[in-house]
């Protein structure tokens, strides 16, 4: 329109300009007026036009909406059907673009080899977790290493252990005798202001029923000093102690536990003799294919606990703070199946009495048989003999 809208305006111009060439003022005059009108004209033509160019532009741009909505629906349906073609899965976010969900879940889809990475360091990771087992092998072998040890301690021979041990063992083994025969003889020696003197004492002791409940002994003793002798007859059954010296009989309820303390004290062997107890001690083997443990000196410990014991048995009236321990050796005989058969003692030692120094020489000789073969035969009248506690 605004072509046609000039080329008016050039017509009119070229007629104006004929015009007046023609016929002067009244020309120009007609060309103005006419030049006026065609103003007028145009300007109403020009709005006519404008409104008839506003429509038509509104029209061109509906036209071109619609014509790009319709291009961008062809364009968008021809290049989903080429993705469809060439890449069926990429469809589907074409045409979420809106939503952009879909683009997150491609995210995850780019993200799967980075977690791959975190999944193929796993087994690298857990490899340590597999060498702790491995680790803990050594910790297993351990107590398979420790279990030896102890079998060897319970289990082994008595030629494999050293001399505490089997002196220790040999004690547990009599301790658990059922019956036994015992014969003592214990002689000290002594001197003082240049007299000589002889105590002496001597037993017999039979026991059997000593792991049940109703044990029996039997002890027959004979103590001497220098020529004055005194004879003891002790028997234990049902529950009561039974002695007799000098023609008197007493009778006394005692325990089982009571009694196996005086059958110990009957029998007159030194007690507490471990094999911890001395300063020195060894093991060698006899002619007959027994043992023998020697035990020399005492250690301070230990000391004043054996030699109470032994100055009780042959009843000096001393304790060991009171003397001055000179030689202590113990010989003890221990058979192939672990008990003892023979204990000595030799002690030597001095003390002063009102100042005076006595010295003393003690052999102490047990011998032990029967083992678990010996019978008790008892023979007395209960009613002869007064209960005392």
């Amino acid at each position: 329109m605004k072509k046609l809208f000039i080329i008016l305006l050039s017509l009119t111009t070229i007629t104006a300009l004929l015009v007046s060439c023609g016929d002067g003022k009244e020309v120009i005059e007609d060309v103005s007026n006419n030049s006026i009108v065609s103003e007028e004209s145009q300007q109403e033509s020009s709005a006519e036009d404008s409104s008839e160019v506003s429509i038509s532009q509104s029209d061109t741009e509906d036209s071109s909406e619609d014509s790009s909505e319709e291009n961008s629906e062809e364009n968008s349906e021809e290049s989903a059907e080429e993705s469809s073609a060439s890449e069926p899965e990429e469809s589907k976010p074409v045409e979420s673009e809106p939503e952009e969900s879909k683009p997150e879940e491609s995210k995850p889809e780019e993200s799967k080899p980075e977690e791959s990475k975190p999944e193929e360091s796993k087994p690298e990771e857990s490899e340590p977790e597999e060498s702790k087992p491995e680790e803990s092998k050594p910790e297993e072998s351990e107590p398979e290493e420790s279990e030896p040890e102890e079998s060897n301690s319970d289990d082994r021979g008595l030629s494999d252990m050293n001399a505490a041990e089997l002196l220790n063992y040999a004690y547990i083994k009599n301790a658990s005798l059922g019956s036994f025969t015992a014969n003592t003889v214990n002689e000290m020696k002594f001197n003082y202001a240049g007299q000589n003197g002889v105590y002496k004492y001597t037993a017999s002791v039979k026991a059997e029923g000593l792991q049940g409940n109703t044990p029996k002994s039997v002890c027959q003793s004979v103590t001497s000093l220098d020529e004055s002798e005194s004879t003891l007859s002790e028997v234990y059954t049902n529950g009561y102690l039974y002695r007799e010296k000098e023609s008197v009989k007493n009778k006394t309820a005692v325990s089982v536990s009571q009694m196996k303390g005086i059958l110990t004290t009957s029998v007159g062997a030194a007690e507490n003799l471990s094999g911890s107890v001395f300063k020195a001690i060894k093991k060698s083997v006899t002619n007959d294919g027994s043992w023998l443990v020697t035990g020399t000196g005492l250690v301070s410990g230990s000391m004043n606990s054996v030699l109470d014991g032994i100055l009780a048995s042959v009843d000096l009236g001393v304790n060991a703070s009171q003397i001055k321990l000179d030689t202590f050796i113990v010989y003890t005989y221990i058979n192939n199946e672990g008990f003892i058969t023979l204990q000595t003692i030799d002690c030597v030692f001095t003390m002063e009495y009102s100042g005076i120094t006595l010295s003393f020489d003690l052999d102490m000789r047990t011998e032990y048989s029967a083992f678990n073969s010996t019978k008790v035969n008892i023979t007395i009248n209960p009613g002869d003999y007064t209960e005392t506690k």
